[in-house]
Order: C-alpha cells, then structure tokens, then sequence
C-alpha cells in the first residue's frame, strides 16, 4: 500500500470486510510511506506496526559524458557514448528512442 488511491482503498475495504468474516486470516500491509498508524486504525488492530529498517547502500552517479573517462572506453564506444548523450540532450524523452539509437545502447552495454 505504497500510495493510496482507488484501487488500493477499495483492495482496504474488501480485506477488512473479508477479516470480519475469516478472523483466523492475518493480513500483512506494507509500505514504504508512513501511513502505518492510518492503516492500523482502519484495520482496528490492537498490536502496534512493526517498524522494519532498511539497509541502504551509497550510491555513486556516473554521466554518459563521464563514461568514456572512467571506464576507458575504446575510442569508438567513447564516441557511441557521446552520441548517446547527444540524442538524449535534444529529444529529451518526447518520442520513442531509434532503433539506431538502441542499438548504440546495446553496442555499449556489451
């Protein structure tokens, strides 16, 4: 139940109502919001939420710019991967990537 909307109230209603019916059934919400307490009150749950951290790991960012630098690209991907950003930088997502386009990512990813 990351975020709420139509789907996920109505999904709500029908399991507290199904609860009712079938007390023996446990229902396991989770979320990454904290709405827990909302959700614990909705369900009429007299246990607190159980609160689980999460591990996070650092994360380094690397450009398409960068890529020919930082991992030595021969000189011909080095050059694809301009082309990529190229392309990138002036259609800026308005339409579906090239097939030519794809297949420069695909030449970089090998």
């Amino acid at each position: 139940v990351h975020e709420r909307s139509v789907d996920t109230d109505i999904l709500c209603l029908l399991c507290r109502r199904l609860l009712v019916t079938h007390p023996t059934i446990r229902l396991v919400l989770m979320s990454a919001t904290m709405a827990a307490s909302l959700y614990s009150q909705y369900f009429g749950t007299p246990e607190p939420p159980i609160h689980v951290g999460a591990r996070r790991f650092p994360i380094k960012e690397f450009f398409v710019e960068d890529l020919a630098k930082s991992l030595k690209l021969p000189q011909k991907d080095a050059r694809r991967a301009l082309e990529v950003l190229d392309e990138c930088e002036t259609k800026k997502c308005r339409s579906a990537p090239s097939r030519n386009h794809m297949e420069k990512l695909y030449q970089l990813a090998k």
